[in-house]
């Protein structure tokens, strides 16, 4: 049998939880808005930046794109003592 004071322990922790279920629902109610609000931000300024690059997507179409030419013609007698030791036989140190 249940007495009057656990009873009353009961209500009152059932009216705790459904406070602190209320106020977390409150909280996720606000992030939403707050994440959907920063994301219509964050798309207005992507837009901004591609408008001030004048590149669609972000590809640059004066990037560099052949390295290995690149590194031959500028650096070459150093990139080859660089590089001649990173793949001997079966043995590559760097994987």
């Amino acid at each position: 049998m249940i007495t009057n004071t656990q009873l009353a322990d009961r209500r009152m922790q059932i009216e705790a939880v459904a406070e602190r279920i209320k106020s977390r629902k409150a909280q996720m109610s606000r992030i939403k808005t707050a994440s959907k609000r920063v994301s219509s931000v964050s798309q207005k300024l992507k837009k901004k930046k591609d408008e001030i690059t004048g590149f669609e997507d972000g590809v640059n179409p004066n990037h560099y794109t052949d390295a290995s030419k690149y590194a031959q013609e500028y650096y070459g007698q150093r990139r080859e003592d660089t590089i001649r030791w990173d793949d001997v036989g079966d043995h590559n140190d760097w994987s």
